[in-house]
Parts: structure tokens; sequence; C-alpha cells
């Protein structure tokens, strides 16, 4: 396994021009390239990694030597880019015969993150998959570059500006960073500019993408308004909150618990209480990931549809990011093991593990998330809640939108996030 950091834009947007993008300061002393190598360091083995540097890279060289004189377990060397406007998908393409891995995981150099590297490899390279993208989700959908993902396979980008026919089911971005087989890159023509607009997009398709949904801490630093979010979240909680080898996290139920329940399924979501938005933004900025774990038995009963529920999904994606929050992933189980409904779908009736109060659903997220299900909060009005959280030996918080079971799930989140964060 090898990385390369892509760090050689001019940075015209930065907050300081004049400096190199990772050497922009965080917090006093520290640099965006301080951080960026204790994340790279912090691996079970030793860390290969390349930068490819343009802009100032003589300023970038000299702080990064400086920087890993006493580290033990990070191995670099430089590949200066004289050329101009490669773009981050032609200085990789140009800079192939530097890299010594077949496997390459890419971060782009204006990107900060504490995401657990040997989590996100390991992820990779059981999956089969030929390359990947890390997604996260955006606060801002409507002007955003949204990947479509279907069964966590990348479809198709759906690029801000873009006429979207296709409904969407998230509200994932792509995050800057990547990884990629060597040798399925020497077959790309070297002109090609931009890894998430021209890169991706050619090699989908005729190769298998993996879309990995992180939960890490994620965030491009590349216009001051974003540099400056950042340096709150640094100095806060968020950071150190959504980085580790093992997590806390809040899951919460669907239907009456975000919402009224409805026996036959639901159809179109119109609002969620704003104080249970409010509770998730909270949750967000204090670090802590949010998940959906649901029961949707009306799917195998054949009164709504798949697409049915990742509309709903959608919808609560859309109402959330308008009120600042969002929910980091979406679980939901389809099966229903009775038989005798009309319309009924015959594959999905049937005994499953996902099902709650079974915890198919919560190992998923707790392997993809890389979280420790007892330092976890399921926050739900049923006893299939509760037995679910008693089988994960996680914490149990009933309640419901509007408090007629247990506390109102607004208040049951804020009990949740100051019981993570003692």
């Amino acid at each position: 396994m090898e990385f390369i950091v892509l760090a050689g834009g001019i940075g015209s947007r930065s907050l300081d021009p004049e400096i190199p993008k990772v050497l922009q300061s965080i917090a006093g002393e520290i640099r965006h390239i301080d951080l960026l190598i204790d994340t790279l360091t912090n691996r079970k083995e030793t860390t290969k990694v390349t930068f490819l540097l343009g802009y100032k890279a003589d300023a970038v060289i000299t702080y990064t030597e400086k920087k890993i004189a006493k580290l033990k377990n990070i191995s670099v060397k430089y590949v200066v880019d004289t050329k101009e406007k490669l773009g981050t998908a032609g200085a990789l393409l140009n800079s192939l015969e530097e890299f010594d891995s077949e496997n390459l995981i890419c971060v782009l150099g204006d990107i900060a993150t504490n995401i657990d590297f040997d989590h996100l490899a390991d992820t990779w390279l059981e999956s089969g998959a030929d390359f990947f993208a890390v997604v996260h989700p955006t606060l801002h959908p409507e002007d955003s570059d949204i990947v479509n993902i279907e069964n966590g396979k990348i479809e198709s980008i759906s690029f801000k500006g873009e006429i979207n026919l296709k409904p969407r089911s998230s509200n994932l971005g792509m995050a800057g960073i990547y990884g990629f087989k060597k040798s399925l890159l020497t077959q790309v023509l070297k002109t090609t500019k931009d890894i998430s607009h021209d890169l991706i997009p050619a090699l989908i398709t005729r190769h298998t993408g993996l879309a990995i949904n992180s939960s890490y801490y994620i965030k491009d630093l590349g216009t001051p308004r974003r540099l400056l979010d950042f340096r709150k979240d640094f100095t806060g909680s968020s950071f150190a909150n959504r980085g580790g080898k093992k997590r806390g996290a809040i899951f919460l139920d669907r239907d009456g618990t975000l919402f009224e329940d409805m026996p036959n399924g639901r159809l179109w979501l119109h609002e969620i209480d704003l104080d249970i938005a409010k509770s998730i933004a909270r949750a967000n900025e204090s670090g802590i990931p949010v998940f959906q774990v649901s029961n949707q038995p009306q799917v195998a009963k054949g009164f709504i549809s798949e697409a049915n529920v990742q509309e709903i999904e959608s919808r609560i994606n859309m109402i959330l990011a308008n009120n600042n929050a969002f929910i980091d992933d979406f679980r939901h189980c389809p099966h229903y093991p009775i038989g005798g409904f009309p319309g009924e779908v015959g594959y999905l009736k049937k005994a499953c593990e996902c099902r709650k109060p079974n915890i198919g659903m919560f190992l998923d997220l707790a392997k993809t998330h890389n979280l420790d299900l007892n330092k976890c909060i399921l926050i739900g009005d049923s006893d299939f809640d509760q037995e679910s959280a008693k089988n994960c030996a996680m914490s149990f918080i009933r309640g419901s939108f509007d408090g007629r079971v247990g506390m109102k799930t607004s208040i049951a989140i804020q009990d949740a996030i100051e019981r993570i964060l003692e």
C-alpha cells in the first residue's frame, strides 16, 4: 500500500495565497501538513508516502523533512511537477513510474482528516473493487457533486449544475480520498485532468468502483471560510471525536422516533420536528456519528417499494440539510417472515439477521464505520429497539418524536450526546 498526497496547487482561493495549502496554519504553530502526517503515521506499519508538489515545493519539502526527522514509521519522497495545470488526475497519471506499489491511496492536499487509513485500506481490499472513492454527507447537496450509489458501488456522479433526472437516495459527495490499482491507471490517457470529474466517470464505465461512506472527519480547507470553520472544529471537539480506532455513535429508529409511524408504510415526508433536527445538528457539531436503523416490513408485504424507502431517506437528507444537520448513514431491513399479504414480495418473506431485534444492521454499521457498539446508544420507541440494544450490549434510551413513549427524541439525542462525551 502506498499513499500519494496531491499538494501541488497554487491555492489562489486559500486564506493566505502566498502559502501552499498544506502549510496553512491550523492552530498556532500547527500546520495542515502536521495533521496529515500524524494521520498517515497512525497505522500498524510503516507508511510509504509520495508528495506530488508544484507551487513553492521547496518550502513544503523543508517543512516536511523537519516534521518527519524523528519519525520512524514513515518513508517519504517527493515528485515536483514543473508543468502547469495538469490537474489532480494529470499529476497522478504523469507520476505513475514513481510509485512502487500496486495499491495506491490518494489524498488531496487541501483535505483535513483523521480517518483510520488501516480500516480504509482493509475495506477496499476485502471488497475486491478496482478502485474506491470515500464519500460523506454534504450540507449543500443542491450545490455539490453527488455520488449515486447502487449496492455500495459507484453508479454515476451528478455534478452540480446538471439536471438530475434520477431521485437521489443520499446526500453523499466526494470527500477527496481515493484508491486505485496502479495497473488500472496505466490504461488511462495521461491527458485526463481531474480525479472526480474526469477519472472516476471514465473508470466506472468498465471497472468496479467502491463507494466508502466514512463518518470520520473529512473537510476541504481550500477556501478561507472552510479553513476558518475547520479551526473551530479542531480547537473544539468535532475533529477529535470523529477520530480514533473504535468510536461511539448514536443510532436512531425511524418510524415513531423521528416522525409518526404509518402502519402501511410511508410514501412522503413533509417535515421533521425542528427540535430533532437541531439535536442531530448538535451531535454533528460534537463529532458524534448518527445512524438510522429501521425495520421496513411493508416492503416485503408489498405495501411500499425499496424505491419508496430510498425516497424517504432522500427527503430526510434534504430536510436535515436545510437545518445544517445530517445522518451519517442509513440501514433498513425490508424482510418479514410471515406470509399472506396481497402483493407481497416472495424473496423478502423470510427470517433474517437484520430485522430488529436481531442485530445485523448494527453489526454492518459497526464494521463499515469502525464503531465500538459498547460505546453506542440506540434511541427508539419500541420493545424491539430495546431488545436490539440489549443484544448489542449497548445503551438504550426510549423516546419518540412526540414524547408519548419515553422522552421526546430531541431530548433523548441530547442525553445521548452527553453520555457519549462523558
